[in-house]
């Protein structure tokens, strides 16, 4: 089940939706990913649609793709190219709270042929001949510069539709590397959520993070409680079937906020190193009580794939 699921039947607020992570490295990828929300469908999390966003997108790019009268910027070119250009090259997205000027915000009658239109300016970024373009209020940059800046301001846009895709119901881990090499494939490529309860992957690490950190407390750990005996049929069928049961209640002490950044990513990366290296013994898990190790190790890698299954890694 996913994080707000969870939430809901415990009579707690779901938590708001947050866009998807999109990265692209080619013009060639962003038309890719406009083939597949077209194709498959999409749900909006922003106020935008696919043609909107497409719309929006062309406006920004194909009034720069003609070369400088001069490559000398102005003072002022050259400040407002640092105080906004710089900022976005380096911190790989726009600053929070910056508007939409009026004149690129997309009528709400856009449809498919924007789509189109779009994906000839991604065929004109991309065979651009020359080294600097105008951009406008920042002056000449340079096109490197302005190809960056385009690839970034469509990973944002897109960000806000979420593809029509299924969680990968058949995701299994055979060990710890498993699940780092996943995690990182999601990072790197991006991912959409399927439901729009699923954790983004900052929270699925940051949960799985505090679920590990409980496993490596030092013991002596107390005998099970009857509860958690009662609990083995259950346990059985999990290890048999490679999933976990619906309806499992995550404690409020592993439910991730809603502003967990990247850093989370890397903490469980290395908690999941320390744990494979971990000499045991694991301690007692809240549900099952105290198991053999290489059954606390099975489980948690069930564990993962529960909650990594929910994101669907980018094409």
């Amino acid at each position: 089940m996913s994080g707000s699921a969870q939430r809901e039947q415990q009579g707690r607020p779901a938590r708001k939706i947050r866009p998807r992570v999109v990265r692209f490295k080619t013009e060639a990828e962003i038309a890719a990913e406009l083939d597949r929300l077209r194709a498959r469908g999409y749900r909006k999390l922003g106020k935008w649609s696919l043609p909107q966003i497409c719309k929006h997108l062309a406006l920004a790019s194909e009034g720069a793709l003609v070369p400088p009268a001069t490559t000398t910027a102005t003072p002022e070119q050259a400040a407002a190219k640092r105080a906004l250009v710089d900022v976005i090259l380096t911190t790989g997205r726009p600053p929070v709270g910056m508007e939409t000027p009026p004149f690129l915000v997309p009528p709400d009658d856009c449809d498919d042929c924007d789509v189109d239109h779009y994906k000839t300016v991604l065929v004109r970024i991309s065979a651009y001949p020359h080294a600097h373009v105008d951009f406008g209020p920042f002056g000449p940059v340079s096109f490197d510069e302005m190809r960056a800046m385009s690839l970034i301001h469509a990973a944002h846009h897109l960000g806000f539709l979420e593809p029509a895709c299924s969680r990968r119901d058949g995701l299994a881990f055979a060990d710890e590397e498993a699940v780092a090499a996943d995690v990182r494939a999601l990072r790197d490529r991006g991912y959409a959520r399927a439901g729009a309860g699923a954790w983004t992957l900052p929270q699925a690490c940051f949960h799985l993070d505090q679920a590990l950190q409980s496993r490596m407390k030092p013991g002596p750990f107390p005998p099970n409680t009857p509860e958690q005996d009662a609990r083995r049929p259950v346990l059985e069928q999990t290890l048999a079937t490679g999933k976990l049961p619906d309806g499992l209640p995550a404690p409020d002490a592993f439910i991730p906020p809603d502003d967990v950044g990247d850093d989370a990513v890397d903490a469980f990366l290395a908690r999941l190193a320390q744990f494979k290296a971990y000499p045991g013994p694991i301690a007692q898990h809240r549900l099952f009580g105290n198991l053999p190790d290489d059954v606390a190790r099975r489980l948690n890698l069930i564990h993962c794939a529960h909650h990594l299954s929910y994101l669907v890694p980018g094409a």
